[in-house]
């Protein structure tokens, strides 16, 4: 692989023994604050500031549809901060940050004060994506991606007759499970040709679909939202084929957009996100950058758990200055519905190769699918409960080619490494039935 562009950069210079490095971190979501400590694990040699520009206390957003839902409390969602309040050279401050000042190693506030850094960490996560569209600044129109916008949904949906959410994603869906307790209509609509179509295939697309259909939710796919009709307040939505959808709210769940403002502002390398090398430097040897608003090898991750990842990377390479990330392994679940659905890799848009084979297990219950490239798993689908799930992830990360012999007891038990035959596949087997198939991928 070739050097990456940034790679010549180093941490700062060896200080004296006694010094206490200054860190700041703006940002103080889950990401953040697992920076915070990592880096206070690692060692008590720091004084560590850091910002958030929300007027609430740290708190996790991956949480926020369970608290819409009433599935857990207010309190539960905040994230657990006693290691650093307990430790007397850390500070939070709830301001927001205007300004790097790059050359004098600095960050300067909304209200114009200065604060020194020896390293600054950039953790300001993402926001809505909001599309182009006639009707976005109607009142009733909303996004979900932090506290705020929760509080405002969790007031106005218990008055609201009819809720169009924009978006099948992951978020969409999340989002459209949580509002069915309140009895309320519920359309999603989903621009792509099924739901999750960047992360599922049709056909557990669409067993995720009827389970959605189960819990009363009206699954339109094919079609976006064209424009948001009212003349103050919302009225209706017009689709993809000028179909008309009335409707009194609107929740927009159509993607994310880093927030990298203050680093473009600040002239730091940016693309998608913030431009980093392995060590997660940005283009600056003071600055690091970690979640959803870094841009590693060119890729920006839209979950949390690679942000968790790269907060422990930083913290060791603001000490060591040794730590390289290669890059997250991510797993796309989804788990507001009573079924196991995940999938990871490259499992849609698969290439035409001769060398591609797609396997793919079902029943009833269960739709498993691998796809495989010179018998290394490249990508996978579970729909249903897999016993094996964790052979088949440790297969991928591990990159071991399967066997014709997993091959075939994939094909006729649907996992790679079966311990034993279930009831259901054994029944299967003696009527019969066709369970499963292996495909070569040749278009």
């Amino acid at each position: 692989m070739s050097e990456h562009p940034l790679s010549t950069y180093h941490v700062l210079k060896e200080e004296k023994a006694d010094y206490i490095k200054k860190i700041i971190v703006i940002g103080a979501g889950p990401v953040g604050i697992k920076f915070c400590c990592e880096l206070l694990q690692r060692s008590d040699k720091y004084d560590i500031h850091i910002f958030s520009n929300e007027p609430f206390e740290p708190y996790n957003r991956t949480k926020l549809s369970s608290w819409l839902a009433g599935q857990t409390s207010r309190e539960s969602i905040e994230i657990d901060m006693s290691d650093l309040l307990n430790y007397s050279r850390f500070k939070l401050s709830h301001i927001k940050i205007e300004k790097i000042d790059k050359r004098n190693n600095q960050v300067i506030d909304i209200l114009g004060d200065t604060h020194k850094y020896d390293h600054l960490v950039i953790a300001t996560g993402a926001r809505t994506h909001v599309p182009n569209i006639s009707g976005v600044n109607l009142c009733g129109v909303y996004t979900f991606r932090n506290l705020k916008d929760a509080e405002h949904l969790f007031s106005r949906i218990a008055r609201s007759r009819h809720i169009v959410v924009a978006g099948g994603g992951m978020l969409g869906i999340e989002t459209a499970k949580s509002l069915t307790k309140f009895n309320t209509k519920i359309t999603l609509i989903q621009q792509g040709s099924h739901l999750m179509n960047h992360h599922l295939d049709e056909y557990a697309a669409n067993l995720l679909r009827n389970e959605l259909q189960k819990c009363n939710i009206d699954v339109i796919v094919c079609s976006g939202v064209r424009e948001i009709i009212g003349s103050e307040y919302v009225e209706s939505v017009r689709l993809f084929g000028n179909k008309i959808i009335r409707c009194d709210t609107v929740i927009l769940c159509t993607g994310i957009k880093p927030n990298i403002e203050l680093a473009r502002n600040a002239n730091l390398g940016v693309g998608k996100g913030i431009i980093v090398n392995d060590q997660l430097i940005a283009s600056n040897q003071s600055i690091f950058a970690i979640g959803e608003c870094s841009e590693h090898r060119g890729k920006v991750y839209s979950v949390v758990h690679p942000g968790y990842e790269q907060a422990m990377v930083a913290a060791n390479s603001i000490i060591t200055g040794k730590t390289n990330y290669r890059g997250s392994f991510v797993v796309n679940k989804i788990n507001v519905i009573d079924q196991n659905i995940f999938s990871f890799g490259q499992v849609t848009n698969i290439e035409k190769n001769p060398l591609i084979k797609v396997l793919i297990f079902k029943n009833k219950n269960v739709y498993r699918k691998i796809v495989l490239k010179r018998n290394n798993i490249i990508g996978v689908i579970g729909y249903g409960q897999w016993e094996g799930e964790h052979q088949v992830k440790k297969s991928f990360t591990k990159q071991k080619k399967l066997s014709f012999w997993q091959q075939l007891k994939f094909k006729l038990y649907g996992d790679i490494n079966p311990s034993k035959i279930s009831a259901n596949n054994a029944g299967n087997l003696k009527s019969g039935l066709p369970t499963q198939k292996i495909e070569n991928k040749e278009r």
